[in-house]
Order: structure tokens, then sequence, then C-alpha cells
């Protein structure tokens, strides 16, 4: 059944008229101006052809804004689903980034540690009162590793 694709175009001409034609009266707005044009009886349309109006009833413009008040909430949530999702994305990707960094950090560490305890420490005793001896500035550290055994 529905309505035919020749139909449909026959329905939008009569809504939309171009300037200079002869209409029946009533409410018409202009396009590109956005004018508001009364017609109380028959009469023509002001300005030229290439200037187009739509008729409205007055009483069209409440139910557009019923309309929109229905339809706004679905399309709103609908955005505001792809948004969190799109957010959420963003988190894990950072929670992630964040959790490799410190990891990384963590095994640089460690690596350093390790290879500073493979030799002797410098340790700087520097006490302006008491002069610095040549011996007094290395200390052995005990390094232990698996091939020694505790003593």
């Amino acid at each position: 059944m529905g309505i035919r694709p020749g139909k449909v175009g026959k329905v939008m001409m009569k809504l939309r008229r171009k300037g200079g034609e002869t209409v029946k009266g009533g409410t018409y707005w202009n396009y590109e101006t956005g004018e508001k044009i009364r017609m109380e009886e028959n009469g023509v349309l002001p300005g030229k052809s290439s200037q187009s109006y739509v008729k409205f009833p007055p009483a069209m413009f409440p139910t557009l804004g019923l309309m929109l008040i229905g339809i706004l909430p679905g399309y709103m949530s609908g955005l505001y689903a792809a948004y969190t999702e799109r957010l959420m994305e963003a988190y894990i990707t950072f929670g992630l980034l964040a959790t490799v960094a410190v990891l990384g950090g963590i095994s640089i560490m460690v690596y350093r540690d390790r290879a500073a305890f493979s030799r002797k420490i410098r340790v700087y005793r520097f006490r302006p009162s008491e002069p610095v001896s040549e011996t007094e500035d290395l200390v052995p550290v005990k390094i232990w590793n698996s091939q020694t055994k505790n003593e």
C-alpha cells in the first residue's frame, strides 16, 4: 500500500510555492529571509520565482515543538551513549599505558639496583672538621648471587 514515489513529490509541491504564484489564503514562510506573509484571501506571493515559500498553518509549530520534545531525549541519549563509550576506551587506554610505564620503571629500578651491588660502591664521607683519608672512601659491599653460599 503506502505512498507511491510520484505522489510524495506532488504532496511536497503542494507545500512549496514560488514567488509570483497565485495562492489561496493562509500563512506562508519565505525560506531565504524567514519572513512570514499572511494572505487573508487568494492572491499573488511577492518576490521573484527564485524565492521559495512554504505554507504552514499556525497549528503546525506547536505540533513540531511537541515532536521535537518527543524525539530529542532519545537522540540525546544516543549521543551520550556514544560519548561514554569513547570516553571509556580512552580511560582503558590511559590505564594500560600508565600500568606499562609503572612496570617499566620498576624493572629499570630493579636492574639498576642489581647492577649497583655487583661492584664496590664509592661512598664519600666528607666532614668539614676532619681530614679525609685514602682508605676510608671505599666501603666493601657483600654481593649475594646464586653461586655464593650462605655464610
